[in-house]
């Protein structure tokens, strides 16, 4: 004969909830690090450089600063990442993720000379812990740039 067992909250030995069953049996996980953050001024720049996003609407585990612009991972794990952009105009726009300042990973995004075009790119990168992953734009040469202010986002979570 089975036995079951009823829980409704798994904690750590200190006691923070780790994850929960609702009861619909949804699996919830409180402190799951994910973020998403939007938002920035318009931008242009000579070269390479970080796309701000200056509000968030998620951000748990406080992983992305709206100073810096950067996602660092809380811990090791595999992240699902996405962003999206739009040109101010009539111009190309090159985008990419960046990790830790100078590691470029995933591909590199470039969108057509047309009037708002939009660009994103979506990843799962395996970070350690306190790797960041910053989005980053060139608006140099070719009639790139510049970034539209308002329609841009940035968000990720812990896949495991």
């Amino acid at each position: 004969m089975a036995s079951e067992l009823g829980v409704q909250t798994i904690q750590h030995t200190n006691g923070t909830d780790a994850m929960t069953i609702d009861s619909g049996g949804r699996v919830l996980q409180p402190a799951l690090p994910r973020f998403s953050a939007r938002d920035g001024a318009t931008q242009t720049a000579t070269g390479p450089a970080v796309m701000q996003f200056t509000a968030t609407d998620v951000n748990v585990g406080n992983c992305f600063s709206t100073s810096t612009y950067r996602f660092t991972a809380p811990i090791a794990g595999d992240y699902y990442l996405f962003y999206t952009a739009m040109s101010n105009g009539a111009n190309y726009l090159r985008t990419q993720f960046r990790k830790n300042g100078n590691t470029f990973i995933g591909t590199e995004m470039f969108n057509e000379n047309e009037v708002y075009s939009r660009t994103s790119h979506a990843m799962i990168a395996t970070l350690a812990a306190n790797d960041y992953v910053e989005v980053i734009y060139d608006t140099q040469g070719n009639d790139q740039g510049p970034v539209h202010g308002s329609y841009r986002s940035f968000c990720g979570y812990l896949v495991g």
